[in-house]
């Protein structure tokens, strides 16, 4: 996996990336997974806080039940992005 110390994950690239998820997600026949993301991505109302702590839950729910069904470069992004709210908590002291 690439550094990625200065790259961060800002609240607009998470809901870009929740909604293709989504998509993806549907267009494989995983409904209730893709179902799950979609509700995550609500909290972008909300606090960026809420959003990414929901985001990296449904995220991590995801990676557990797809290791069949994605390529090697859709669970690359996945962990990438599950990666990155984890460095934005630590930045903010949150996890």
């Amino acid at each position: 996996m690439t550094e990625q110390k200065d790259e961060r994950l800002s609240v607009i690239e998470l809901c870009n990336y929740l909604n293709s998820l989504a998509a993806l997600l549907d267009s494989k026949g995983l409904n209730e997974l893709a179902h799950r993301i979609n509700e995550a991505s609500k909290f972008a109302s909300g606090s960026p806080t809420e959003l990414f702590g929901e985001s990296k839950i449904a995220l991590m729910e995801v990676r557990s039940n797809v290791q069949l069904d994605f390529s090697e470069s859709e669970l690359f992004k996945l962990s990438l992005v599950i990666n990155q709210i984890e460095s934005e908590f630590r930045r903010i002291g949150g996890g």
